[in-house]
């Protein structure tokens, strides 16, 4: 690393000769660009390219003294202080802007929301794999046709200011043969309903039609769509573009996709606009404290395995917050938990957002994340399970709230007096089927990595025991449920001591856990226990039982299911009763929900937590759905809804009916925290609700009451409730 901004030159907008300084640091391959604001003092701007510091910049100090410039900065890499200086030097001086008149032009770089490539004419989005396909053969309507869709939030809250001009750029992956004379295009899609994009009208857009070019070793295809991003900005604010070949050839170009790509890799819209001057001082100083911490970062980098120190504020006061693709490998504050040594490398990739005052730019790195070199001390596993002590708070208001009419979870039964061992490389099902045709024992999966192909295939009274989540991996390399069964009644299985995964961006999608017994009366699935389990990266379904009774989940981590619909979650009860959910975390699901549960009754929740959900946090529907606590559940960060408590019938979505014999009865929340949701609740037609020791803090409103009376005790609320009577006051999703 050197001391100082690499790569940077002065240009001039308009007749007026202003000066603009274009940042791209050395290692940040062009994954962001930024105008900086335009000053009057030319000779300023020239002194800045030796790291001159302005008079009232403000200083910062660290460890070890040195010198750069005015500016002294205390620590003890001379280079970060040179970086630092340079950060404070390309800030928009307040002095020399005193003057400055009119809107000022800034860039900004846009990442698209949702991206997906559509085969033929199938309306079937392939969204979660980590390319976008571009081909024409044959025909344009030929399964073999491929067309790229993507969506990009042009709003007034995204990106603030007028649009100018905005581009559209598409990076060919990496090592692609030049692509030749092989020509795209871009046109404009009509509506936003990602449910259905082929069928949607799309109107090519003027001038768009072109090869790729190259840019160093890379090839680009570049589109100008400024008419179309100011027109979908009036309207709902998401511009949806469709890229397509528009003359039959033999070539498929393979983009990387918002979901894999990183750095120069992400699809682009490079939006130009015009702001005002404080909201153009905010973006320079965002867009240096971007550059900054690119720079610390990938200096960082160079040290694989070793612990990122990711800060919360940058040099010049920018926000930053972090997130993580696998908190097990790297959380998002930058601790790093390396695989063990018998499992293979990781790799994560870490989003970043800076926050300016209204302006906020992103940028993503991919951390690799190796093995540890340290062999691991042989592991006693435990196959018995451990009990699961009942919060003596929730059992009392099931007592004062309930008249104790509840019923209580039954645990499992283990046969704990034949055990066999597998190790990785070995097939599991010879010896689930062995144990289970002894009539129940201990399946021991040897610690290290268990490729699957298929479904493990459960017999009643089979444990599958492993040494521990992250030392026994299964990981499912094929398609369908990982862990299900054939049986027409499953009962007194155990799952525990293990990570059982998939794989991110896979073809073919795969569920996590999938038991659904036969008939919700004469052969439900019974006595199923997960303890000490961690489910993730599933396209499907991380945990979904249906029709049976006596679940107990106990310290299962089920995160970052769902990326290929909006219906597949983190864990789906359906049609069950008699559950007991203790310490989970439902996190990050990637499309779906935290956690559902329909038509499921005698539900205690204790010390559980969702974070991050995209959409809804918790759903809570159907007939059956009766007597469930949820003690000491946190909420956090949903993008719609954190608990969506509600009455419509979805058998019949075309619009849904409401009907209050589908809401939740008998619901208690107690100490629970449902904070910084854009929504805490909507609840429709909810009966017996009682709230006690809870907390509301929440984006837009805290809770949306449809004909619903919850009784209130030592709650706070951060917006005062709202109560309602037309259905149509509510959000229906």
């Amino acid at each position: 690393m050197t001391g100082g901004v690499d790569g940077m030159n002065t240009s001039w907008h308009g007749s007026h000769r202003i000066p603009v300084a274009r940042s791209s640091p050395a290692g940040a391959q062009g994954s962001f660009s930024t105008t900086f604001v335009p000053l009057d003092d030319a000779e300023a701007v020239g002194g800045r390219a030796g790291i001159r510091i302005p008079a009232g910049c403000p200083r910062t100090e660290y460890q070890e003294s040195t010198m750069t410039g005015s500016a002294s900065f205390r620590r003890a890499s001379p280079s970060m202080a040179a970086l630092l200086a340079a950060a404070c030097a390309l800030a928009p001086h307040p002095a020399a802007e005193a003057g400055q008149s009119g809107p000022v032009r800034v860039t900004t770089v846009l990442h698209p929301t949702f991206d997906t490539y559509l085969e033929g004419t199938s309306t079937t989005a392939l969204h979660w794999l980590p390319t976008l396909l571009v081909s024409h053969r044959e025909a344009a309507e030929a399964p073999v046709t491929r067309s790229a869709f993507l969506r990009f939030d042009v709003s007034q809250a995204a990106l603030p200011g007028t649009v100018v001009d905005a581009r559209l750029e598409l990076t060919l992956q990496a090592g692609a043969p030049d692509p030749g004379a092989v020509q795209l295009a871009a046109a404009r899609v009509e509506t936003d309903d990602w449910t259905v994009p082929n069928t949607a009208a799309a109107t090519d857009i003027a001038d768009t039609t072109g090869p790729l070019v190259r840019r160093g070793d890379r090839f680009v295809y570049s589109a100008g769509v400024g008419d179309a991003a100011r027109q979908d900005r009036a309207g709902d604010g998401a511009l949806s573009l469709k890229v397509y070949a528009p003359a039959a050839g033999p070539a498929t170009l393979a983009f990387p996709s918002q979901d894999a790509g990183d750095g120069p890799e992400l699809p682009s819209l490079v939006v130009t606009t015009a702001v005002d001057a404080a909201t153009a001082r905010a973006h320079a100083a965002a867009a240096s404290d971007l550059s900054v911490t690119r720079h610390q970062v990938d200096a960082m980098l160079r040290r694989p395995g070793a612990e990122l120190r990711l800060r919360e504020e940058a040099p010049l006061g920018s926000r930053l917050r972090w997130r993580s693709s696998d908190e097990q490998l790297v959380t998002d504050s930058g601790h790093v938990t390396r695989p063990s040594a018998s499992l293979p490398d990781g790799s994560v990739l870490l989003d970043l957002t800076v926050t300016q005052g209204a302006v906020t730019l992103v940028d993503r790195f991919r951390v690799s994340v190796p093995h540890s070199d340290q062999v691991a001390a042989p592991v006693t596993p435990a196959y018995a399970v451990q009990h699961v002590a009942l919060e003596s708070g929730a059992t009392a208001l099931i007592d004062r709230q309930w008249g104790g009419v509840f019923e209580h979870v039954q645990s499992p039964v283990q046969h704990l007096d034949a055990v066999v061992d597998v190790r990785p490389g070995e097939r599991i099902q010879p010896a689930v089927d062995a144990m289970g045709a002894r009539g129940g024992g201990v399946v021991h999966l040897v610690g290290g990595l268990h490729r699957v192909q298929g479904r493990i295939d459960l017999r009643s009274g089979v444990s599958l025991v492993g040494d521990g989540p992250g030392l026994t991996v299964v990981q499912q390399d094929g398609s369908g449920d990982t862990i299900g069964t054939t049986l027409r009644q499953l009962t007194d299985v155990v799952l525990k001591d293990f990570t059982l995964q998939g794989i991110r961006g896979a073809a073919s999608v795969s569920n996590g856990v999938l038991l659904a017994g036969s008939d919700p009366q004469s052969a439900r699935h019974s006595r199923i226990m997960l303890q000490n389990v961690t489910v993730k990266n599933f396209g499907s379904m991380g945990i979904h039982m249906k029709r049976t009774a006596n679940i107990i989940l106990d310290r299962v981590a089920s995160l970052y299911n769902g990326e290929a619909n909006g219906l597949f979650h983190n864990l789906y009860l359906l049609y069950d009763n008699n559950v007991l959910q203790s310490d989970t975390d439902l996190s990050r699901p990637v499309l779906g929900k935290g956690a559902k549960y329909t038509s499921t009754s005698n539900v205690l929740v204790q010390r559980a937590k969702i974070r991050d959900a995209i959409g809804n946090g918790i759903q809570a529907d159907g007939p059956e759905d009766t007597k469930i606590l949820f003690y000491d559940y946190t909420v956090a960060g949903a993008g719609k809804t954190a608990l969506w408590f509600i009455s419509e019938d979805f058998k019949h979505p075309t619009p849904p009916t409401y009907d209050p014999a589908n809401a939740p009865k008998h619901v208690i929340l107690a100490k629970s925290h449902i904070t910084g949701n854009l929504r805490g609740g909507v609840w429709k037609a909810l009966t017996d609700v009682y709230v006690v020791d809870t907390v509301f803090a929440n984006r837009q409103s805290d809770l949306m009451l449809l004909n619903t009376q919850p009784v209130f005790v030592r709650t706070g609320f951060s917006i005062a409730p709202t109560y309602h009577t037309d259905p149509n006051d509510l959000p229906l999703y």
